[in-house]
């Protein structure tokens, strides 16, 4: 500060705050005239990692969830077998997809451990849906990004024949192909829908506990690669088939370090 004069640091995560910073600045100074193009003619951009720790919820179940759950393995079964689906075995299921009428337990269950289920796979993060004739019901299963499955019912009164179906979707569409229908699965080894819980109850948190943990854990990894890859193709990608500058291989060491040390909670080196 020099007489009325105040020197201001101002750091963003992002241009759009710049408004409340002014707004912050002008509660706090308000005999003092604030310009803010000087403020944005001044500014200097800047990469550098989030220190700051940040707290998620995720909230998994409800009768809007359980239904739209459903709908993806009813769906299957009225692509492949329409008039199946429109029989009078399934108007149960119907009414509580389509209107809510019923108890979500009666046609969704809970996994109560954290083992695989033994179905197919293109990669780490598939949706799978199975949906299969089973004495005289119609069940399946529902499994999203390859770790948080439920059992489901669509019918206790199916009196047609035996059948099984399946669909086979990798979200991030990295896969070839990134999508199988039908593809082949043992129904016979996957657990019946009355093994699971009709609420989330302690085994059942505790599973889908280890599985989040899971699905987070093959996140990041995959985030990181993706990550590193990037930093490493923004350097070397003007050069390809040529020798890389020096000044250009300082700079993706300088920031492949400086990912590292902040995988690792190390402080900065001071010259970086």
């Amino acid at each position: 500060m020099d007489g009325d004069v105040f020197d201001v640091d101002i750091a963003l995560g992002d241009e759009r705050q710049l408004g409340w910073a002014l707004a912050q600045l002008r509660e706090r100074y308000p005999s003092h005239s604030i310009v803010p193009s000087e403020l944005t003619g001044k500014r200097v951009v800047k990469e550098t990692y989030c220190s700051e720790r940040f707290r998620l919820r995720s909230g998994l179940g409800g009768d809007d969830f359980f239904r739209g759950a459903l709908k993806s393995a009813f769906n299957l079964l009225g692509e492949e077998m329409t008039e199946v689906a429109l029989s009078s075995a399934f108007d149960s299921v119907r009414n509580f997809v389509l209107q809510g009428r019923g108890k979500a337990c009666s046609y969704v269950r809970w996994a109560t451990t954290d083992e695989n289920f033994s179905v197919p796979s293109i990669g780490e993060f598939d949706h799978f849906v199975g949906v299969y004739s089973t004495g005289g019901c119609v069940d399946g299963i529902v499994q999203f990004f390859g770790s948080i499955p439920f059992l489901i019912r669509l019918s206790d009164s199916f009196a047609g024949e035996e059948f099984q179906l399946a669909y086979l979707v990798d979200p991030t569409r990295e896969g070839n192909p990134a999508e199988i229908r039908n593809p082949h699965f043992d129904a016979h080894v996957l657990p019946p829908f009355g093994s699971g819980a009709e609420v989330p109850d302690a085994s059942a948190r505790k599973a889908y506990q280890a599985r989040f943990l899971g699905l987070l854990s093959r996140h990041y990894a995959r985030a990181d690669g993706l990550h590193i890859r990037a930093i490493v193709e923004q350097a070397l990608s003007p050069y390809e088939g040529e020798v890389a500058p020096q000044e250009v291989l300082d700079e993706l060491q300088m920031k492949l370090r400086a990912f590292f040390y902040h995988k690792l909670g190390l402080p900065q080196p001071a010259n970086d």
